[in-house]
């Protein structure tokens, strides 16, 4: 187990933090607006069964890699059941074919990548219950995982999180340490914002901000996002 991987594990034991799922030493970084909600959980419908589940997640995700299950073994083997229909998880696949320049097995793209979430709410949406203090408490404390090493290293950074840093005051360029190219992007309505810097590790590091790649995205967005991303991707490593 890496230093960062070891280190950032103990920091989400210490502060009960989802970390997320993957490989850890891959290339590609996903950062998502939420944990996702399935009908197994605890009923969203209680403010106290929504803070009780994020709990819960985060303790069963870092057992996983505790126990190391990690992205090859059962955590992986869940994810696969749990979001076989998941339109964004079929965009992640997607993105990281396009990225990495080959055709890879259903859902494998957790071999090539590392996915988190911006908040560990499970809702079912984002307005469920109007819950943003939940949301916003969420994101709030996990400003400090995202400043750890383990993630601050990846060279390349797509933040699938539309409007979340802004609503949840989230500043993507002093946390990541990257700067804005001050330019809007846009493909058929669909923004992305690109922004560089250097991983804590001194290599080139491109970070894309963009809506949730769901239902709706065009394949146009992806495609570009994917065309600007690869020249960071290395496929010696």
């Amino acid at each position: 187990m890496g230093t960062d991987l070891k280190g950032v594990l103990e920091f989400c034991e210490k502060e009960k933090l989802y970390l997320g799922e993957g490989t850890p030493t891959a290339q590609i970084l996903f950062v998502g607006k939420e944990c996702g909600w399935n009908e197994s959980m605890l009923s969203p419908d209680e403010k106290g069964n929504i803070e009780l589940q994020a709990q819960r997640s985060a303790e069963h995700n870092i057992n996983c890699w505790k126990n190391g299950d990690g992205c090859l073994g059962k955590l992986k083997a869940d994810a696969l059941e749990f979001w076989a229909n998941s339109p964004t998880w079929r965009n992640y696949q997607k993105l990281v074919q396009q990225i990495i320049g080959k055709e890879i097995p259903k859902y494998d793209f957790l071999d090539y990548s590392f996915i988190t979430e911006l908040s560990q709410i499970s809702l079912p949406n984002s307005n469920h219950l109007k819950n943003n203090d939940l949301t916003s408490a969420s994101v709030e404390k996990r400003k400090a995982l995202f400043e750890q090493n383990f993630f601050q290293n990846f060279p390349i950074v797509i933040m699938a999180c539309g409007h979340y840093p802004k609503d949840f005051g989230f500043d993507i360029e002093k946390i990541f340490d990257v700067q804005w190219t001050g330019k809007i992007e846009g493909v058929e309505g669909n923004y992305y914002n690109v922004h560089h810097g250097k991983t804590k590790n001194g290599k080139d590091k491109i970070l894309v901000h963009t809506r949730q790649v769901s239902n709706g995205v065009s394949n146009e967005l992806l495609s570009k996002i994917a065309e600007i991303c690869k020249e960071f991707y290395n496929p010696k490593n």
